[in-house]
């Protein structure tokens, strides 16, 4: 018998339909993979999330504290053509990062991917929104800053896109365990109208967080959130 054959027949490759059926499997079990990771993924940007609009009460109501117990104006003024720097987010950032001023780009509030390796995580940027903008029902318009929470200025008055440079008294909210004050969004303004309009983002499995005047954070589906008016408590805080 011819042993030395033998061994080389033994040792021959592998054919091109075996290979293909290993890249199958490969790929399949890659897929399986990546199913499994993504809900894990995504719990743990909706936690991240949380803890950040916890911060940002935090350093809302520290705001109110030393300003006559007055949430920040929306904006510092408008019309404006100031960036990031005419929002409430620069005014409370001191606040929570313990009385510094924040600096641009390292401590953008925005989420420009050209720059987003080098800005340090904050509070005010939402890891899912870092990956994708996915608005609420059907935008009519593109106005958007490409941030991750908007203030609520509903409370103000019944249109209060004329009072976007005017603080926010918390006075005004009787019902805070059920008005929300900071919302996902892609602009520093979400009240009723802009929220639903233009700027609403549910980036959590068709959801959101949502930041209510008592301080709590709750997550709530888009249908829920679309089901208060522009009279709900939900947007008017009383």
């Amino acid at each position: 018998m011819n042993f030395h054959a033998s061994r080389v027949s033994s040792r021959r490759g592998f054919t091109l339909l075996e290979l293909l059926v290993v890249t199958a499997i490969v790929m399949i079990l890659a897929g399986l993979m990546l199913a499994a990771i993504r809900p894990v993924r995504a719990t743990a940007q909706r936690t991240q999330c949380a803890q950040n609009l916890r911060q940002l009460s935090t350093g809302l109501f520290a705001y109110a504290a030393d300003h006559d117990n007055n949430l920040p104006p929306v904006l510092l003024a408008w019309p404006s053509n100031a960036g990031q720097e005419n929002t409430w987010g620069w005014l409370v950032w001191p606040y929570i990062y313990n009385g510094k001023l924040p600096s641009y780009p390292l401590n953008d509030i925005q989420m420009q991917r050209s720059i987003y390796p080098n800005v340090r995580p904050n509070a005010f940027r939402c890891p899912a929104t870092r990956d994708a903008v996915i608005y609420i029902g059907s935008i009519k318009s593109g106005l958007s800053g490409r941030m991750s929470y908007g203030l609520n200025n509903t409370p103000l008055a019944q249109d209060p896109w004329n009072y976007r440079t005017t603080p926010i008294p918390l006075s005004r909210i009787t019902r805070p365990a059920q008005a929300a004050m900071v919302l996902e969004a892609s602009y520093a303004e979400a009240n009723f109208g802009t929220y639903r309009d233009n700027v609403g983002l549910v980036p959590h499995q068709n959801g959101a967080n949502i930041l209510f005047y008592d301080g709590h954070v709750e997550w709530r589906t888009a249908t829920a959130i679309l089901q208060a008016n522009s009279t709900d408590v939900f947007w008017t805080g009383n």
